[in-house]
């Protein structure tokens, strides 16, 4: 990593990984190398195009996890006026709105964001399972049975959208 040879880096993390897969040194070596080659892809993407969708993706997932939401969400906007199509930018909204939301709020932007993300990308499990536990909270179980039963064959290890079909079938 010193001398900048990246691909020599990541090919000895990953020798070190098949050698010695228990060794909480070479744990604790890759935790900070994978960490530096990730800082380095970013500062790479800045200085390379900073205003691509990617790069403020970038920035609005990092501003969540500085817990500032709101500038997050006008990021994943403005990304949306460009790019309207881009998987996963109505997802990250939906869970904004579903934070602001609370225990107990109006989870109806949250739903249009997640019905969004779908239309974008059928292919999220995710989206489909949140939308079922939002039918759920609701007492619509025709509707959650449907969005677990997506969500489920969508991603066929998603133990989550398995249990929670089958409760919704009880219900």
């Amino acid at each position: 990593m010193a001398v900048d040879d990246q691909q020599t880096a990541a090919d000895v993390l990953f020798r070190l990984q098949r050698e010695s897969p228990d060794n909480p040194e070479v744990l604790y070596i890759q935790t900070h190398m994978f960490s530096e080659l990730g800082m380095r892809a970013a500062r790479e993407l800045q200085e390379k195009d900073p205003t691509s969708y990617q790069a403020r993706r970038l920035q609005a997932e990092g501003l969540e996890s500085q817990g500032k939401e709101d500038e997050a969400a006008a990021v994943y906007r403005d990304i949306l006026k460009d790019h309207p199509n881009v998987p996963g930018i109505h997802y990250r909204l939906g869970q904004i709105a579903l934070a602001e939301a609370g225990d107990g709020g109006p989870t109806d932007a949250a739903q249009a964001e997640f019905e969004k993300e779908i239309a974008v990308d059928p292919t999220n499990a995710s989206a489909e399972f949140i939308l079922g536990e939002l039918a759920r909270r609701k007492g619509d179980w025709n509707d959650a049975i449907r969005h677990f039963t997506q969500a489920a064959h969508l991603d066929a290890g998603f133990s989550e959208a398995y249990l929670a079909l089958g409760m919704s079938l009880a219900a």
